[in-house]
């Protein structure tokens, strides 16, 4: 059994198997806990209430992790998130031409 150590501060510890699987990260860079806390998302898994961080503080996490899978998942992330962006845009310039207030 291997145990935690503050020595590896990329370390992640997992929790189940995919796609059940948690993963705890020892540490999360510059992002502060409240402040993540305060931007999760709220949601059920299985009908229990459930929380999951938030889209911007997990890229945040991930660019900071020196790995080849975490690097990737951040490029994916920020493509997901300028989607998003993309679509909020569109639909907040489809609801100023119909006259209807934001």
């Amino acid at each position: 059994m291997k145990t935690i150590s503050d020595d590896d501060q990329n370390q992640v510890v997992r929790i189940g198997l995919a796609p059940n699987r948690i993963d705890l990260l020892v540490n999360t860079g510059d992002l502060n806990f409240e402040e993540a806390w305060s931007r999760r998302i709220t949601g059920s898994y299985g009908g229990t209430l459930a929380y999951w961080i938030d889209l911007d503080s997990l890229i945040e996490i991930k660019k900071n992790i020196d790995s080849p899978r975490h690097q990737d998942d951040f490029r994916v992330l920020l493509e997901v998130k300028k989607m998003l962006d993309e679509k909020a845009n569109s639909a907040n310039r489809g609801k100023k031409s119909k006259g209807v207030p934001l």
